[in-house]
């Protein structure tokens, strides 16, 4: 028996996984069934890949968007200065689409499966700690009983602290804020194509803007905090300089914040000990590069994996070892991402220079490491 603590994306994943191969596994979820508001998430096609992999894609397939360009847009005047054929890159290389969704829908999918393999999920079973004590593993309630376990899959992705003392948490501030909300198409004040990420880029913010949901669209606004005020508010005199269009529009949404921090993870787990760690409860990933959902996706898959072919678990932990480098590929590659996103002027003149005279072809075969893995 495997117990799971966490019913988010990586959590529901492994869990559906085993349980489609046979292996018993329960899932510890603090809070009632997930509510998730009618937010967006990428799907890049290593995501999707392992959403067909386990027959859910097709289920899927009704509510999500397929993306066939990023276009990387000028916040000072919505001209584009890049665009990104994801269309024409996933069937040249023969693989499953880069989609967008609701959370929401993509929660409720994974739940469903879980459910439908009468896997528990016990709902409002907050563990607090982990103990292992001479082999054995003992889960802390919230409610103060302790329950006694063979195998664990920690997966609390939002969980602030750790709960497990083999697992440490460095959380620093950083001056970033993210903001979200959703409008409908027929609300933003420039053309939209239905078919697209829109990567609006400015000086020290930028806009993400896709289809996710019926008509609506999701947005996302990561800015210097001094940009915001404590309402959610954006200093209509510190963003002057952008399309006036696009100022008017960002001044008059209802925006929600999503605190992000810049979370170091440190995993020190035994090799001997059945005790593995997916997802966000693993690392944290800068939402820059649009990877967060698709690696905790890539990471319940790849341990049940392990798990179903039946690896030693001192095995397990050693090629867990082995993808980590891959995880950190990923981390580097958003960080830049977000220094190139939110460069001050002249570094942001420079960056639109170059992204200008980037062949969008050539830059997503430079990515093939990232879209074209298949665990």
């Amino acid at each position: 028996m495997y117990t799971i603590v966490g019913s988010g994306i990586a959590g529901l994943t492994c869990s559906s996984i085993l349980s489609k191969s046979g292996i018993q596994n329960e899932i510890y979820e603090k809070n009632n069934k997930i509510i998730d508001q009618h937010y967006g998430i990428q799907i890049s096609p290593n995501a999707s890949y392992v959403l067909d992999q386990m027959g859910l894609l097709e289920s899927l397939t009704p509510s999500l968007k397929i993306i066939n360009s990023i276009k990387i847009l000028s916040l000072k005047n919505l001209k584009i200065i890049s665009s990104l054929p994801i269309g024409n890159f996933v069937k040249a290389n023969n693989l499953t689409n880069y989609y967008t969704a609701s959370r929401h829908q993509l929660y409720r999918l994974l739940r469903e499966d879980v459910e439908s393999s009468n896997t528990p999920i016990r709902y409002q079973s907050e563990i607090i700690k982990v103990e292992d004590s001479n082999q054995e593993i003992h889960l802390i309630n919230k409610n103060g009983s302790t329950i006694k376990k063979e195998n664990l899959i920690i997966a609390n992705g939002n969980s602030k602290n750790s709960i497990y003392k083999n697992i440490s948490h460095e959380n620093n501030k950083n001056n970033y804020i993210t903001l979200r909300t959703n409008v409908k198409n027929i609300d933003l004040p420039f053309e939209f194509q239905k078919d697209s990420v829109f990567l609006i880029l400015g000086e020290q913010l930028h806009i993400v803007i896709y289809p996710f949901f019926n008509d609506e669209l999701n947005i996302v606004l990561i800015s210097n905090k001094k940009l915001i005020d404590n309402n959610l508010k954006v200093d209509p005199k510190k963003i002057s300089s952008i399309d006036k269009g696009v100022r008017k529009f960002i001044l008059e949404c209802n925006w929600s914040s999503w605190q992000l921090y810049d979370r170091k993870t440190t995993l020190n787990l035994e090799n001997n000990l059945p005790i593995y760690v997916i997802g966000d409860a693993a690392h944290s990933i800068k939402p820059h590069l649009a990877q967060g959902s698709a690696m905790a996706l890539e990471d319940a898959y790849f341990l049940a994996k392990l798990i179903i072919a039946k690896n030693k678990t001192q095995d397990i932990h050693n090629l867990s070892k082995l993808r980590k480098r891959r995880i950190n590929r990923v981390i580097d590659k958003s960080s830049q991402n977000r220094y190139i996103f939110h460069a001050p002027t002249p570094i942001s003149i420079i960056r639109d220079l170059i992204l200008k005279n980037t062949n969008g072809e050539n830059y997503l075969n430079s990515l093939k490491w990232l879209y074209c893995y298949k665990s």
